[in-house]
């Protein structure tokens, strides 16, 4: 059964990290007495000293990242979004609630901040901790005659993104929402995106923000060639179907910036809600509308006070 004092850690965001990382779990430590579970994974990312510093610690056990998951009640995100996106992927179908600590740029998911973990952490301890259950996708990438191809089954916190592949032409999509029929367009791609994945690649290409509490996918076409195409929003109980078509041989399919290049001229993909959901431990100093200002600027008006225009 997974321990409520032992936290695990399947990889860290970037290897300049792992120095801040030890010093955190070495304070958490003499601080909490939690005791912490490093992945195989993982530990390979640490340079040769901080290794033998780890494996002479008596708070920090290194085994595979599926004993990780069986013994642990949290799981530790050291990074950016990027990272907690991959962890997410690691954990799967376990559902175990990730605590994201905030080392990268933006940090919408990952909206802890390393001096806040003392304000987290005994919550966490009390069980008092509030955590948000998000949205996940579930792709399969099929040939039109339903014959699966190699590498087609895809897992999306955020987006799965059908594209071009890098070529200058455009490509043909084709949308469904379950039976009924969208609409054709011919466009750079399509995105479909849960509600928390509406600020990402979806936001940057038109779409709207949606709260990540919505039961809603989000369809944004990417640069159509059209003045009336435009992004939908339709309730998450519907599989969006969809037929690309180049004449390359090449489109792209990606689920969380996570790509896959199929060389045929036409693909059918359907993306539709997972039954697994990933559980994200909430900062709960601020709300999702204090993150969208202090992260997006939403809502400031960044005119000069005293511009004359």
């Amino acid at each position: 059964m997974p321990n409520r004092h032992r936290w695990g850690i399947l990889m860290i965001g970037k290897p300049d990290l792992c120095g801040p990382v030890l010093d955190i779990l070495a304070r958490l430590h003499q601080k909490y007495q939690l005791t912490f579970s490093l992945s195989a994974a993982a530990l390979g990312q640490f340079t040769p000293d901080q290794t033998d510093q780890i494996r002479k610690c008596p708070y920090i056990i290194t085994e595979p990242a599926e004993s990780v998951l069986t013994h642990c009640g949290y799981i530790l995100s050291f990074g950016g979004d990027g990272t907690l996106l991959r962890t997410a992927r690691l954990i799967g179908k376990r559902e175990t609630p990730i605590i994201g600590v905030n080392f990268g740029k933006l940090g919408f998911l990952t909206e802890i901040n390393p001096d806040e973990l003392d304000v987290l952490v005994p919550q966490v301890l009390n069980g008092d901790q509030v955590i948000e259950n998000r949205m996940v996708l579930q792709s399969v990438v099929s040939l039109p005659d339903q014959r699966p191809v190699p590498n087609g089954n895809f897992w999306a916190v955020n987006d799965v993104v059908i594209d071009k592949s890098g070529y200058s032409r455009l490509i043909s999509i084709e949308l469904r929402a379950g039976d009924n029929y969208l609409g054709s367009y011919r466009a750079d791609g399509v995105i479909i995106a849960t509600p928390a994945g509406s600020t990402g690649y979806s936001l940057a290409s038109g779409g709207p923000i949606m709260h990540p509490a919505l039961n809603s996918i989000l369809i944004t076409p990417i640069c159509p060639h059209s003045l009336t195409v435009r992004p939908l929003v339709i309730p998450a109980t519907e599989t969006v179907n969809i037929i690309a078509t180049t004449q390359f041989h090449k489109i792209l399919v990606a689920a969380d910036g996570q790509g896959q290049e199929y060389p045929y001229e036409t693909i059918h993909i359907t993306v539709e809600r997972a039954h697994e959901q990933v559980r994200i431990v909430k900062n709960t100093s601020r709300t999702y509308f204090d993150v969208l200002r202090s992260k997006f600027l939403w809502t400031n008006d960044v005119r000069s006070t005293d511009s004359k225009e």
